[in-house]
């Protein structure tokens, strides 16, 4: 693994108050961005234990104030400039991850360039979700932006060096349908998980 590459989802559905986070050794109650960000902070810090480098984008950029993305790689200041990073959000907006993952293939792009004379290294795309796919301009999930996500999704893993597990933040039933549903796909290549508070 040369890269985990984190697109989280800061769309206006993450501030209801079904997500989980971990206190000391009590799980308590949160709204699904404390727990997207919780799960991020977790990341950084695996990472930076294992040598692994790791950037964190939002699914609606537009949102994240005068950064896009923070890359970590183990820097003793890694953690508190993720934290300030995610400070910043106030999630709003839709899901429009198609559009997402058009705008993000030119960083995957690179990567596989950057892995061309070396030895086979992989990119794994961590999706920190609470939800289907929505179009640009509504907050309801349609099947087109299903399917153009999805597919954008198998292009990726098909033509790159990708790899991909998506982190649902929700206990809602329509989400993990979904995402157990394209899960079940034999083209698409998909590790979907329900954890709490933390991806390892």
């Amino acid at each position: 693994v040369g890269l985990r590459l984190f697109l989280l989802d800061n769309s206006g559905s993450t501030r209801a108050h079904d997500g989980h986070v971990l206190r000391g050794d009590r799980l308590v109650g949160a709204t699904r961005w404390q727990e997207i960000c919780a799960s991020a902070e977790a990341a950084c810090q695996l990472g930076a234990a294992v040598g692994v480098p790791c950037e964190f984008h939002l699914l609606n950029p537009h949102l994240g104030g005068d950064r896009a993305f923070v890359q970590t790689g183990g820097a003793a200041d890694d953690l508190p400039r993720l934290r300030r990073f995610l400070e910043s959000v106030t999630p709003s907006g839709v899901t429009p991850l198609a559009e997402r993952l058009r705008a993000l293939r030119a960083r995957f792009r690179a990567f596989a360039e950057r892995q061309a004379d070396g030895p086979g290294t992989l990119c794994f795309l961590v999706l920190m979700t609470d939800g289907a796919p929505t179009p640009v301009g509504s907050g309801t999930p349609t099947p087109q932006a299903a399917r153009a996500a999805l597919d954008e999704l198998r292009s990726l893993t098909i033509s790159l060096p990708v790899r991909l597990v998506v982190r649902l933040c929700t206990d809602e039933e329509s989400a993990v349908d979904f995402w157990n549903t394209a899960d079940a796909e034999e083209e698409l290549p998909l590790d979907v998980r329900r954890e709490i508070a933390f991806y390892l």
